[in-house]
């Protein structure tokens, strides 16, 4: 079971690791089209300011070169002269300017190409990561499966994943009784007293936090080869990877965790000394200390810390009293 905990641990983090390494990879395409379209414009831009120049430069090379005195001499009067310097020195300023922006657009163009490489490297560089991570995960997936069919085929190693749940679940009541300590010490007793009664006026009446067959019911459950007994203190509802999971009742998260024999589970407190449990998650949305409502979704469904494949295991407590869902959850 370690093992098991411990390699759903590794897929885990290498999923949303690959996650975040493809929203990098989608975001460096999106930079890649804008640099694409900006070396379009640059481009573009270089090629009309070389066309102007040539042309200008033609037009000066054709008329030759014209001096003062000659403006002077052709002029009709002194305004009509002045007029004739202050165009060609405007027209002069003008070159220049062209002639300046025409190397500022090389050097931009330039600069350009070289970001668009840096980052079509450091896409490459990405989309190699991600292969890389998927590769592992494939490996970390066929390791968990080998020992998934150890623990099925070996009645030892069953009979001590028996003994690891009893072991978890008096950690969990051990868990609930300290819990219920510090709750008599923080509220007051009228206030448990009508937060009782409000939960149990719901008894038949709580939502399904998940639609499904009930796959393990509630009580002491005999293994039909080894004959084991295994004590289940809820009930275990048949599940798809991913459905949403909803609480059943309002409350406070008491605690968000991953146990051993129940994987990546969230407890609620209900006040009045109820609690609900809902494990085997693959996902959890809530965080510890939050208010939950009837019907919030507090995470994804899956198969952490079980080896029967994906489903929820969820538990009443009326403090260390186990009870049984079905007669809570509405028909």
């Amino acid at each position: 079971m370690s093992r098991l905990e411990q390699i759903e641990k590794n897929i885990y983090s290498s999923g949303k690791y690959a996650d975040l390494i493809q929203r990098q990879i989608d975001t460096t395409e999106i930079v890649l089209v804008m640099l694409g379209d900006s070396l379009t414009k640059a481009e573009a831009d270089l090629y009309r300011a070389r066309a102007l120049m040539k042309k200008r430069l033609r037009s000066a090379y054709m008329s030759g070169d014209v001096n003062r005195l000659q403006m002077l001499l052709t002029s009709g009067s002194p305004s009509e002269f002045i007029r004739r310097v202050r165009y060609f020195q405007d027209l002069n300023r003008y070159d220049r300017r062209l002639a300046a922006s025409i190397k500022e657009s090389i050097t931009d163009v330039n600069e350009k190409r070289s970001a668009q490489g840096e980052n079509r490297d450091k896409l490459m560089k990405l989309l190699s990561d991600k292969k890389k991570e998927q590769q592992a995960l494939v490996a970390e997936e066929a390791q968990r499966r080998t020992v998934l069919s150890d623990i099925r085929t070996k009645k030892s190693a069953h009979e001590a994943m028996v003994a690891e749940l009893e072991e978890a679940q008096g950690e969990l009541d051990a868990l609930i009784k300290t819990l219920e300590g510090r709750r008599k010490k923080a509220k007051e007793e009228e206030e448990e007293r009508r937060a009782a009664v409000s939960f149990e006026n719901r008894k038949g009446k709580l939502p399904w936090p998940l639609r499904g067959e009930i796959v393990r019911k509630f009580g002491n459950v005999i293994h039909p080869v080894y004959k084991t007994v295994t004590p289940n203190n809820g009930i275990d509802i048949a599940a798809k990877k991913g459905d949403a999971v909803i609480c059943a009742a309002p409350g406070d998260v008491a605690l968000v965790k991953w146990m051993r024999g129940y994987g990546r589970c969230v407890f609620i407190d209900h006040s009045g000394g109820y609690y609900t449990l809902y494990a085997h998650l693959d996902e959890v949305s809530v965080k510890e200390n939050s208010k939950v409502s009837t019907g919030a979704e507090i995470g994804k469904a899956g198969e952490t810390g079980t080896t029967g494949g994906p489903k929820l295991h969820f538990e009443i407590k009326l403090r260390a009293e186990s009870l049984n869902p079905e007669d809570w959850l509405e028909k």
